[in-house]
Protein backbone atom coordinates (compact mmCIF):
# COMPACT_ATOMS: atom_id res chain seq x y z
CA UNK A 1 0.00 0.00 0.00
CA UNK A 2 2.83 2.25 0.50
CA UNK A 3 4.00 1.87 -3.16
CA UNK A 4 0.72 3.04 -4.52
CA UNK A 5 0.65 5.66 -1.81
CA UNK A 6 3.86 6.81 -2.55
CA UNK A 7 3.42 7.21 -6.35
CA UNK A 8 0.59 9.45 -5.76
CA UNK A 9 2.36 11.26 -3.26
CA UNK A 10 5.05 12.03 -5.77
CA UNK A 11 3.01 13.28 -8.59
CA UNK A 12 0.95 15.38 -6.38
CA UNK A 13 4.13 17.27 -4.78
CA UNK A 14 5.67 17.55 -8.43
CA UNK A 15 2.39 19.06 -9.80
CA UNK A 16 2.29 21.44 -6.74
CA UNK A 17 5.83 22.28 -7.15
CA UNK A 18 5.26 22.88 -11.00
CA UNK A 19 2.20 25.20 -10.31
CA UNK A 20 4.62 27.25 -8.35
CA UNK A 21 2.33 27.06 -5.21
CA UNK A 22 4.83 27.44 -2.67
CA UNK A 23 6.19 30.43 -4.06
CA UNK A 24 3.16 31.70 -4.55
CA UNK A 25 2.18 31.08 -0.78
CA UNK A 26 5.88 32.49 0.48
CA UNK A 27 4.87 35.77 -1.35
CA UNK A 28 1.55 36.28 -1.14
CA UNK A 29 0.86 34.52 2.54
CA UNK A 30 -1.78 32.01 2.96
CA UNK A 31 -4.67 31.82 0.53
CA UNK A 32 -7.41 29.19 -0.20
CA UNK A 33 -6.80 27.02 -3.20
CA UNK A 34 -9.83 29.37 -4.72
CA UNK A 35 -7.64 32.08 -3.82
CA UNK A 36 -4.50 31.07 -5.91
CA UNK A 37 -7.07 30.82 -8.99
CA UNK A 38 -9.22 34.16 -8.48
CA UNK A 39 -6.06 36.22 -7.96
CA UNK A 40 -5.03 34.45 -11.60
CA UNK A 41 -1.53 32.71 -9.88
CA UNK A 42 -2.43 29.49 -11.56
CA UNK A 43 -4.39 28.23 -14.28
CA UNK A 44 -6.46 25.12 -12.47
CA UNK A 45 -9.62 24.27 -11.51
CA UNK A 46 -9.95 25.39 -7.57
CA UNK A 47 -11.83 22.04 -6.30
CA UNK A 48 -8.72 19.72 -7.81
CA UNK A 49 -5.74 22.00 -6.30
CA UNK A 50 -8.08 22.04 -2.95
CA UNK A 51 -7.68 18.35 -3.11
CA UNK A 52 -4.35 18.61 -3.58
CA UNK A 53 -3.54 20.80 -0.88
CA UNK A 54 -5.11 19.17 1.71
CA UNK A 55 -2.85 15.91 0.68
CA UNK A 56 0.24 17.83 0.98
CA UNK A 57 -1.16 19.45 4.19
CA UNK A 58 -2.03 15.05 5.32
CA UNK A 59 1.38 14.63 4.45
CA UNK A 60 3.23 17.73 6.16
CA UNK A 61 4.36 19.48 3.13
CA UNK A 62 1.67 22.57 4.06
CA UNK A 63 -0.50 23.46 7.13
CA UNK A 64 -4.24 24.10 6.78
CA UNK A 65 -5.58 26.96 8.88
CA UNK A 66 -9.52 26.83 10.13
CA UNK A 67 -10.91 28.78 7.18
CA UNK A 68 -8.85 26.41 4.58
CA UNK A 69 -5.59 28.76 3.55
CA UNK A 70 -2.70 27.06 3.07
Amino acid sequence: MQMVIGGWVAKTISEITCLDIPDHLKKHGPLTAQQLVDRKLVKVNAGALHRALRACAAIGLFSESKDGRY
